[in-house]
């Protein structure tokens, strides 16, 4: 008799999936289909290494993140994923993002050193529960105008439901 699979959703199976330094291909692939990247940025992917999932400063509150990568021109992309709804996950990422960011500079560091940071937030409830889509990316703008101010942040949330509520 077959064993049953395990489900990429555990977060050992996950991690070991996507995290493997060794075979970053799924990683890879998974970025390729979950992020809106120009072709110039897919090439960057291909050198996609893992890096440390611990945010560094020892002085304030600690972040490890699930999967934490660099492409190859320096980007920073966090993959998060989670089960059960947690309170103030949104703070939460946007916690891990701004650390990602700050971590890329230090004392005397000019601001150009910045590259993009980019967090995947995979759940397995509805985190945007405002609207039907399974698939939301955020940046940096203007409400009223529409207006970008920045692409050096980015947070997508994937919703792994079979079907979202409809109201």
């Amino acid at each position: 008799m077959p064993q049953p699979l395990l489900s990429p959703r555990n977060d050992i199976v996950f991690k070991l999936l996507f995290g493997d330094a060794r075979h970053t291909e799924p990683l890879t692939g998974f970025l390729k289909a979950a992020l809106d990247l120009p072709p110039e940025d897919l090439l960057d992917l291909l050198d996609i290494v893992l890096v440390d999932p611990h945010l560094n400063d020892i002085k304030s509150k600690q972040g490890i993140l699930d999967i934490k990568a660099k492409t190859g021109t320096g980007k920073m992309v966090d993959i998060e994923i989670q089960l059960t709804e947690q309170p103030q996950m949104r703070e939460r990422i946007v916690f891990y993002l701004s650390r990602m960011v700050a971590e890329q500079v230090s004392c005397g560091d000019s601001y150009r050193k910045i590259m993009r940071s980019i967090c995947i937030l995979i759940t397995n409830y509805a985190q945007i529960p405002e609207n039907n889509c399974y698939h939301n990316r955020y940046r940096l703008h203007d409400p009223r105008t529409g207006s970008e101010f920045t692409d050096l942040v980015e947070v997508n949330t994937l919703e792994l439901l079979i079907m979202k509520r409809f109201t």
